[in-house]
């Protein structure tokens, strides 16, 4: 009940604001990106007269095309853009101030955690036949296989991660955190970054690993920690994509559950260690702040 007294309707907006900015950013960027590339003549075939409006069926088609074809290029350019807009609400929430000292003792072991992490997760949601209920992760896949291995370095490893953790634990956790405890504000940031991936298999997953880096967040107390965890899960899952063994097991459906089965061990023996070790689990539950009592006065004669 604690819950839903403290979910006002001032804490659904502060949340949705940075949340719903990034897709008006990404669509305004997406919108760029087409009208370069028209006017760079690389759609050759483009009738000019059709596209001088941005409101046209053609120019949103013309869009789609875009994203489709450029699908990473136009990733990075909207995290590039998005890590600005993400600094500027933690400035805003003067949450810049308290990461520059933070508690980074013993962050080296979240890269085997990072990486175990995305192994267990990963092969776990890739065996739920949910693939194409809503979005097709197949053809993400591929995409990310075939595109050059730069624009993957960047759009998926570096910028990709640091303007996620900006947005989702240094704005969105940080705003949940002023009024819940830390698992609630883990929970409800990780809800949002898998609706944020728009993908059922990458949605199930992010949101599982979302409150893994608000737990992360949390420990270290600095947007540097889930921000290195996010940069060798995603390494992990895109040197995974394309290789023999992936392959391999991709075909054969026992000896993936067999790997996964391992790695979830693995990954849950972890886990442990790391949640025993931050104590996040006895943290104390939300309580509505209480009142002020007015002062008694006393009226002498």
């Amino acid at each position: 009940m604690n819950f839903f007294v403290g979910l006002k309707f001032k804490k659904i907006t502060d949340v949705l604001i940075p949340f719903l900015a990034y897709f008006v950013l990404s669509v305004i960027v997406q919108c760029a990106v087409t009208l370069f590339v028209i006017r760079t003549g690389i759609f050759e075939s483009t009738d000019a007269e059709n596209v001088n409006t941005l409101f046209t069926y053609n120019f949103l088609d013309l869009v789609n095309e875009t994203v489709t074809s450029y699908t990473l290029t136009v990733s990075l350019i909207t995290s590039g853009c998005g890590v600005i807009m993400a600094y500027i609400f933690m400035v805003l929430d003067n949450n810049v101030v308290k990461e520059l000292h933070p508690n980074l003792s013993g962050i080296l072991f979240l890269i085997p955690f990072g990486i175990i992490t995305s192994l267990a997760l990963g092969r776990f949601v890739s065996i739920l036949p949910i693939d194409g209920l809503l979005g097709n992760y197949r053809a993400f896949e591929n995409v990310v296989v075939d595109s050059e291995p730069v624009v993957v370095l960047f759009s998926l490893i570096i910028v990709g991660p640091i303007f996620e953790e900006l947005l989702f634990r240094g704005v969105i956790y940080n705003r949940l955190r002023t009024d819940f405890d830390p698992l609630i504000s883990a929970y409800i940031s990780g809800i949002f970054f898998g609706i944020y991936h728009m993908n059922l298999i990458q949605g199930i997953y992010a949101t599982l690993c979302g409150i893994i880096l608000g737990v992360v967040y949390e420990y270290y107390g600095s947007v540097l920690a889930p921000i290195l965890f996010h940069i060798f899960m995603n390494a992990t899952t895109v040197l995974t994509m394309d290789n023999p063994v992936s392959k391999f097991l991709d075909k054969h459906i026992f000896f993936s559950i067999i790997v996964m089965l391992l790695e979830m061990a693995v990954f849950i023996l972890i886990l442990a260690v790391f949640i025993n070790k931050t104590g996040i689990h006895r943290a104390k539950k939300y309580k509505p702040k209480e009142k002020p009592k007015k002062p008694k006065f006393e009226v002498r004669v």
